[in-house]
């Protein structure tokens, strides 16, 4: 079954967890448990995919502290800086609203992940590639513009506060 960006998600990533629970080793079935967009130490192609994100990560961190004149080493993680981030970082702190930012950054991630799988058909990175996608397709069903805005308004301000900035 394959999924597009752009498509709700055919099944919960709970959903496939369970349908491959009587597939898959016990082995297999533990690093598809632990195969996620976040954590250090993921297994195969997450483990890559996580080391590209939080170098993305750390680059948006570096662009936005910049602008309100913060010290962004406060801010950011520990992690090596992955070719190509910053200029992801770059284009996405230029778009006119934080929801055509976010649906730019799940694009990217999206291509990550094609990319980190490439070749691996009918094998456990292609599962977790799968499982990966799923959770980026949750994720992004929970895009509301006006909740978005919201929400980024409120961290904003906050963020502006901690640095002793009066909020316009």
């Amino acid at each position: 079954m394959l999924i597009e960006p752009e498509q709700r998600a055919p099944m919960s990533s709970e959903s496939m967890l369970a349908f491959s629970r009587s597939f898959l080793s016990t082995r297999d079935y533990v690093g598809l448990l632990e195969s996620t967009l976040e954590g250090n130490e993921a297994p195969g192609i997450c483990g890559l995919y996580n080391k590209w994100e939080r170098s993305l990560r750390n680059d948006l961190v570096k662009l936005r502290a910049k602008r309100l004149n913060l010290d962004a080493d406060e801010y950011c993680r520990e992690a090596a800086s992955v070719y190509g981030t910053a200029q992801i970082a770059v284009e996405s702190v230029m778009m006119d609203s934080p929801l055509k930012a976010e649906l730019y950054l799940h694009q990217c991630r999206w291509a990550k992940i094609d990319e980190l799988a490439a070749g691996r058909l009918f094998d456990i990175e292609f599962i977790r590639s799968y499982r990966m996608k799923l959770l980026l397709l949750e994720r992004r069903s929970k895009f509301n513009e006006e909740l978005g805005f919201k929400a980024y308004r409120s961290l904003y301000n906050r963020v502006l506060l901690a640095s002793g900035i009066e909020p316009r």
